[in-house]
């Protein structure tokens, strides 16, 4: 038996043999999400306490998408490049952009 369930942007694929269905009991496990807002402070919050000393003195004017939950981050010379990589590496998630050495990305 093949089950698709939607979690938010996340599509979780479960293949189940029928004999098991008898025996366990599926429940929900809820995975958390940033709202815009909390991925906003936090990712600020990531670049400012993890990375902001280790990439500006060799990145600065380079742009970052960062992924907050991870702190995942993608740098690339156009932010455009940056969320492209960041997206296709790590689809259904929110970035924080940032331009390296910058107090915002534009």
């Amino acid at each position: 038996m093949n089950t698709r369930f939607r979690v938010s942007s996340l599509i979780v694929r479960i293949t189940i043999p029928r004999s098991w269905l008898s025996q366990w009991r599926l429940s929900w496990v809820q995975i958390p999400r940033l709202s815009a807002t909390g991925s906003s402070s936090r990712g600020q919050h990531t670049y400012d306490t993890l990375l902001r000393a280790t990439l500006e003195p060799t990145q600065t004017g380079r742009f970052l998408a960062l992924e907050p939950t991870s702190s995942r981050y993608f740098l690339a010379d156009t932010s455009a490049t940056a969320l492209l990589a960041a997206r296709s590496a790590m689809p259904g998630y929110r970035f924080y952009l940032v331009r390296v050495g910058h107090g915002t990305a534009h």
